[in-house]
């Protein structure tokens, strides 16, 4: 995992080991680009972020579970979470 750049909203963008662009905003997420097709031009990325899922209840007693997404906010736990994605799904 080699660093490519940093934008001027402290967004790193990462290039993975097996060529995938892998993403750490400063807002806590974490993202990594499809692996079909070239991310430069395909633009696809999903959240790698961990969930957490909870029950919510609305007026109408509609019962669903509520997903969200655990955000890291500081910067190294981020670098290391991304790292160790790295490492378990995408050597070549």
């Amino acid at each position: 995992m080699k660093l490519r750049n940093v934008n001027k909203n402290g967004t790193m963008s990462f290039t993975m080991s097996d060529g995938r662009i892998g993403l750490s905003y400063k807002s806590g997420y974490v993202r990594v680009s499809v692996k079909m097709g070239n991310p430069e031009v395909n633009g696809r990325f999903y959240q790698i972020n961990k969930v957490r899922k909870s029950p919510h209840t609305t007026e109408n007693t509609y019962n669903f579970i509520r997903v969200e997404r655990v955000l890291i906010d500081c910067v190294y736990e981020r670098l290391s979470f991304l790292q160790n994605f790295d490492l378990k799904n995408c050597q070549k």
